[in-house]
Order: structure tokens, then sequence, then C-alpha cells
């Protein structure tokens, strides 16, 4: 293989599961909807507040736009495409309602359904 050959592998291999493929993110398997009716919107949380069991959060998208998604403790809620624990909240927040700087994270809205929310800490 060619030294370019070689690298264009690794860029693919290290991509993560919900990365983009095709012009769309790949959603993680707890989104359970079909693609056509899902929306994901992936940037730099700019506001948060976790309360009385609702979450409400504002991010400044990749895309540039700023959305601002409300979430249920009931929803599901992901850590690096993979089930959120209890303990997890110590990756994604300071400490109880002070979220982590930096935090990012992919909100997947489904037509007509409950959003999943995929956390994505800083790697510091």
């Amino acid at each position: 293989m060619t030294p370019r050959i070689i690298a264009v592998v690794c860029v693919i291999a290290a991509m993560p599961a919900h990365s983009q493929r095709g012009g769309r993110y790949m959603p993680p398997s707890a989104v359970q909807c079909d693609r056509n009716n899902l929306t994901a919107y992936t940037g730099e949380v700019t506001r948060y507040s976790r309360a009385a069991g609702k979450i409400v959060l504002t991010m400044k998208t990749d895309a540039d736009t700023v959305e601002t998604v409300t979430l249920l403790s009931t929803d599901t809620m992901l850590l690096n495409a993979q089930e959120m624990t209890k303990e997890d909240w110590k990756q994604v927040e300071e400490k109880e309602g002070k979220l982590k700087r930096g935090m990012r994270a992919t909100a997947w809205i489904c037509k007509g359904g409950r959003p999943v929310l995929d956390w994505q800490p800083p790697s510091h």
C-alpha cells in the first residue's frame, strides 16, 4: 500500500460510530427512528440547566446555528454513544448542575418522538 492509501485507511478506521458518512451522521443504536425522520444537532453546549427532572441546553452547532433542546429525566442520554450511567455525570458536570467547560453534544431529534442526547466530553 502507498503511504497515501494507508493514511486514508487510518482516518476512516479512527472515525467514531456516529460520524458522517454520505453526508449524514450515523445515529447510535439508541436512536430508534427512521433516518428520514431524524435531525441531529452537534456542537458545543453554551447554556445548560438541570433541575426538577428536566435538562435544557443550548448549543452552537457545527453548522453555525444555535439550537435549544429540552430533555426529561426519562429521556435517553448517552456518553460517547454508550448508555450513560449515574456515575458518568462526573464526566459531564464539574458539580451537579454545572457543565464542564468545552462540553459538546449531539441531540438526535426524531420527528414525533423524544430526543436522545449524546454527550461528548472534552478530551484533556
